[in-house]
């Protein structure tokens, strides 16, 4: 049975993949790290990591480069981290250090929690009275779901990765033949 605990890129940027690993298969007793290679905006607490200990994340930001070419055809462009921008692969980085203690490496991919700007809130989810709420995609929206079926192979067909899961969403979406269910 392979185990494993959610980790986010800001602990393997500021703490190394290295120590992140050797605290989970070390200390916890565990056979792989889940990495959210997308995920929301938060305010969380890293007790441990040099870099800060409150940290505000990056909304919808990916840990990893994508292919440009998956988002040719998308209104909705993936946003990437800052850590991706000034050269780390998070989860390459990570991949990489996990081979090396014969660890795995899952991804966990949020497709619709963005956290939008105003200036794109058409994209938005609306509740019953028409506002947007600007923390989520609409799934009914195509651009979101063109976005979304993009995400999955950018994300997912990584040949490194041991698994990847994306949460079953109780609408299903079917495009090109790929489910986001």
């Amino acid at each position: 049975m392979q185990t494993s605990a959610f980790v986010s890129g800001f602990d393997v940027v500021g703490e190394g993949a290295a120590a992140v690993l050797d605290n989970l298969q070390g200390r916890g007793g565990l056979s792989a790290a889940m990495l959210s290679v997308s995920y929301h905006d938060g305010r969380d607490i890293f007790s441990h990591n040099p870099l800060g200990v409150l940290r505000f994340l990056e909304p919808g930001a990916l840990y990893f480069p994508p292919e440009q070419s998956l988002y040719a055809n998308t209104a909705v462009k993936p946003v990437v981290s800052e850590f991706v921008e000034q050269g780390t692969d998070v989860l390459g980085t990570l991949v990489q250090a996990a081979a090396e203690r014969d660890m795995g490496v899952h991804a966990w991919t949020v497709f619709l929690h963005r956290d939008l700007g105003r200036h794109d809130s058409d994209w938005a989810i609306r509740n019953c009275f028409g506002d947007p709420l600007l923390t989520d995609l609409c799934p009914a929206h195509p651009d979101v779901r063109a976005y979304a079926v993009a995400l999955r192979p950018a994300a997912c067909n990584r040949s490194c990765l041991s698994r990847c899961t994306s949460l079953r969403w109780s609408m299903g979406i079917t495009t090109n033949g790929i489910s986001l269910l």
